[in-house]
This record gives structure tokens, C-alpha cells and sequence, in this order.
């Protein structure tokens, strides 16, 4: 079928080839993966998670998997080496370093002897408070408004922004196209003026070693935008 002949019949069969290629490829990686971990000794680890990295260079991500540790202190790879751990609503944020096409074994202490003091977890530098959020990196200011109104460069040591300039911005444009309201965008569009919501609330979401973070609520006249976050991570992981 040549598409643009009869779209809607292209869309359709390829949906039903893709999900039956993709069926069962995942049936094969299913199977390997079974076979992989039946191979791996978790013996020394209570609630073991195997951490699998598919690209071709080492990693340092953060994971989040299901269930919260009453201690965040315990977590540990197999080599026993300390996992740096975060409570996050329900559920628990491991930072964790995975080699290239390898993975890496963690899980909780499976004993720990009486009277044996938790290790404190490192200082990743990561901060938040009313309006700023901070890391080893980076300082982000918070204006009144939601705005950011600095981002200072901790590397670099230096501005990112121009004085006096904003980030951050949410602002609405109104979009009346003289013609195709489907799809365009008169070039006009930017003499109009600029609809900027007020902030009404701001609340901490999280705060911890690894996240940190706020959500913002913004209100107009005819809309609510209720869950724009603005999160960090601690040092260069990607959010």
C-alpha cells in the first residue's frame, strides 16, 4: 500500500505487525532474563533487585523501585558496598552504578548485628528550601511569581542568566490563524500580549540526598495549572 493512498489502512495493519514483532521479541528477552537470574547468588541480600544496564557504557542512575524501607541505611550491593537511598511516597530512590551491558546486585543487609550503628549516608550537597534549590552544580533562585530569576553555574563559577532576566516563564499566547486553525500559526501571534498566571502555591515534594524538588500552582481567570515541578538530583544524574 503506498501511504497517502489510504492512510487509516496502512495505520492500522502496521499496529498489528508491530505488536506481534514486538510480542515476540519480548518473549525472548523474557526468557534470557529468566535464565540470567536463576544464575545470579543472592544469598547474602534480603529483598535483592538486579539492576540491568542495556547500553554500551557505564552508568550512575537513580532507580526507583516499589515499596518503602521503614531505614534507608541498609541498602548495599553485593560487593557490600553502601547504595545511597531516598524515601520517595510509597516507594524507595536508589542511586545506583551499573557497568556497561552488565547490571548490578543490590538488596538490604540480611543480618545485622545487635548494637551495630547504621552508617549515616554521605552529604551529596543537594538543598531546597522556600526558594532555592541547590546542588553541588548548580544554585536555582525562585522569584515570588514561580519565576527563576538565577541559575548560578557552581563549575563555571558564573551567571547563567542575563541580569534582570527570567526563567522558567509560563505565559499563553493567543493563537486566531486567519485560515487552517488545525495547524497554523500566523507569524502575528507575538504582537499579542502575553497571558501570565499568578502562583498561588508552593510546596516541597521532595527532600532528600538524591531528589529534591518543588511544585508550583498556577491560576488564571479560566485555568488551573496545578502540577509544574521544577526537580534537582544530586551532582550530574539526569533527572
Amino acid at each position: 500500500i503506498i501511504p497517502g493512498s489510504s492512510v487509516n489502512r496502512v495505520y492500522r495493519e502496521a499496529h498489528v505487525q508491530y505488536e506481534q514483532i514486538a510480542g515476540s521479541l519480548n518473549n525472548l528477552l523474557q526468557a534470557a532474563d529468566n535464565v540470567w537470574q536463576r544464575n545470579v547468588d543472592t544469598a547474602n541480600l534480603a529483598s535483592p533487585w538486579l539492576v540491568r544496564n542495556s547500553l554500551s557504557w557505564n552508568r550512575e542512575e537513580l532507580v526507583l523501585i516499589p515499596g518503602s524501607s521503614r531505614s534507608i541505611n541498609n541498602w548495599i550491593r553485593v560487593d557490600g558496598e553502601a547504595v545511597l537511598a531516598q524515601k520517595a511516597t510509597g516507594r524507595t530512590l536508589l542511586q545506583v552504578n551499573t557497568p556497561a551491558l552488565g547490571a548490578s546486585l543490590i538488596g538490604k543487609h540480611q543480618t545485622r548485628r545487635s548494637g551495630q550503628r547504621r552508617q549515616a549516608q554521605p552529604d551529596t550537597g543537594l538543598r531546597i528550601s522556600k526558594n532555592i534549590l541547590q546542588n553541588k552544580l548548580l544554585r536555582i533562585e525562585f522569584a515570588v511569581d514561580g519565576c527563576i530569576k538565577r541559575i548560578y553555574d557552581k563549575i563555571e563559577k558564573r551567571e547563567v542568566l542575563l541580569p534582570a532576566a527570567l526563567a522558567n516563564q509560563f505565559c499563553l499566547f493567543e493563537d486566531r490563524p486567519l485560515a487552517y486553525d488545525a495547524w497554523d500559526v500566523d507569524a502575528f501571534y507575538m504582537e499579542m500580549p502575553a497571558s501570565h498566571p499568578s502562583l498561588v502555591n508552593r510546596q516541597i515534594i521532595a527532600s532528600g540526598p538524591l531528589r529534591a524538588g518543588f511544585q508550583q500552582t498556577w491560576q488564571a481567570p479560566h485555568y488551573e495549572l496545578d502540577r509544574k515541578s521544577t526537580r534537582l538530583n544530586s551532582s550530574h544524574i539526569p533527572l
